[in-house]
């Protein structure tokens, strides 16, 4: 039951926003890495933080709190987890 809640939230997402998701998970992403412009995070932390919030119904205060949410709550299970 949990794994198909867990699908859930994450086809909510969009692929970007998963891959974003992912990296916080597994660690602090820097926008050179992930070869984004920096204005482009913001605006896929906004759109992580906002459907995270409407989803869950709870306040976050950033993305990564969003993401270690829903990793720590057994909601997200990384598919390569770090080693």
């Amino acid at each position: 039951m949990l794994d198909m809640a867990a699908k859930r939230f994450r086809d909510y997402f969009t692929p970007t926003e998963q891959a974003l998701l992912e990296w916080y998970m597994k660690g602090e992403p820097d926008s050179e890495k992930l070869c984004m412009q920096p204005h482009t995070l913001h605006e896929q932390n906004r759109h992580i933080l906002k459907r995270a919030e409407s989803l869950l119904l709870t306040d976050f205060k950033s993305a990564r709190d969003a993401a270690l949410f829903l990793q720590e709550s057994g909601l997200w299970r990384l598919e390569n987890p770090p080693t």
